[in-house]
């Protein structure tokens, strides 16, 4: 937009915060404010000020002789060799982090709820709410909202890391008062290998999963054929993307799935971005491989999506937790010698290709005639 703000009512950002004032002065927005509504001249100050003391706090570490002496792992200077990741911490991240925890207090004071409920507790601003909530004595719910591991860096901490007792302290992760999970499994997980009291954890189910139940009555293969031009009698192989930090690797796996599956007549790809990802990048790709390919919007039903596919590919994503509930076929591709950290594979649910020359026998074992069936394994054990 001209004035530099391209969503009010959706955006996030801090960018250009004297326009956003402006508009805050300007018209209301009611009972739902972004972010920035509560920013002000006050928080601005604090947040300069701790920017300063942390910076300051950075070039006294950088030049302690004990700090450098204390940071050293099998002798190898941790300060030396991740000194930006040190320093961006101390001049950004914690800063940041300082007004995140201005505006949560500030929100909080303002709305004084009864309960916070959350899909995201891990997140910068997420923490700072769930910190501030307890300083406030306002309960916090955090609902699992993806699949989690044991290498999960948001959820496994050690003992000494979280308090039985919530105090508040700095050598304390601040967690939710309670957190709801899929199944006893993920209990398991947060209280046995995590550090998380038994306490906090209760066990619901997913219940964003409730509505693949009636996946028939609300989805409609032919409707959807319709709606991308595509045919409804051909097979339709969905990928999934993700934006992996690592560009090499989502190239490699999209390059590869995408030339595997060109040599397979009579099948239809649809690429299903992630809601995070441009789908240009996609469309660009595409062009290069000279592969034909319907692109979804990134932010499109992928519940829908993976209704109507008959075979779904993925690397690691919740989104094949949801392809096995819709009872489809799913090709995990792993050719980075990454470690398989969830049981699908090793449970017969999923197969996974470790080589890009076993990409295409595989993906034909559900793109034949007679397709492959998979459904004897997702059965629960009878032990």
């Amino acid at each position: 937009a001209e004035d530099g703000i391209r969503d009010v009512e959706r955006s996030r950002g801090l960018g250009d915060v004297y326009k956003r004032q402006e508009i805050r002065n300007r018209r209301s927005l009611g009972e739902f404010k972004p972010l920035e509504w509560y920013f002000s001249w006050d928080i601005f100050i604090r947040v300069i000020k701790a920017r300063r003391h942390f910076i300051r706090t950075w070039r006294l570490l950088s030049k302690n002789k004990v700090a450098k002496n204390k940071l050293v792992y099998r002798d190898v200077d941790v300060l030396k060799a991740f000194r930006d990741y040190f320093e961006y911490y101390y001049k950004m991240f914690l800063p940041i982090m300082a007004l995140y925890y201005e505006l949560s207090l500030k929100i909080l004071e303002d709305k004084r709820p009864d309960l916070i409920m959350l899909t995201n507790e891990y997140g910068g601003f997420e923490r700072s709410l769930v910190f501030t909530s307890r300083l406030m004595g306002i309960p916090t719910l955090a609902l699992q909202h993806g699949v989690i591991s044991k290498y999960h860096p948001g959820y496994m901490y050690l003992k000494d890391e979280i308090s039985e007792s919530e105090a508040l302290s700095s050598e304390y992760v601040p967690i939710p008062t309670k957190t709801a999970v899929y199944g006893p499994y993920y209990k398991w997980l947060l209280t046995e290998v995590s550090a998380y009291p038994k306490s906090s954890v209760v066990v619901t189910g997913a219940s964003r999963y409730d509505i693949l139940k009636f996946s028939n009555e609300i989805y409609d293969r032919t409707e959807f054929c319709k709606r991308y031009n595509l045919d409804v009698k051909k097979k339709i192989v969905l990928i999934g993307t993700q934006p992996f930090p690592l560009e090499d690797v989502r190239i490699q796996f999209f390059d590869n799935v995408l030339l595997a599956l060109k040599k397979i007549p009579n099948i239809q790809i649809v690429i299903k971005p992630h809601p995070r990802e441009n789908s240009e990048w996609h469309l660009q790709r595409l062009k290069e491989l000279k592969c034909n390919a319907t692109v979804l919007p990134p932010k499109s039903d992928t519940y829908e999506a993976l209704f109507v596919c008959d075979l779904y590919i993925s690397l690691t994503s919740t989104t094949i937790l949801e392809a096995m509930i819709l009872d489809k076929p799913v090709v995990v591709v792993n050719l980075f010698n990454l470690p398989e950290i969830l049981p699908w594979v090793k449970e017969g649910a999923a197969l996974s290709v470790y080589k890009s020359d076993d990409l295409l026998p595989t993906c034909l074992l559900y793109t034949s005639p007679s397709p492959r069936d998979l459904s004897t394994s997702r059965m629960p054990s009878s032990a």
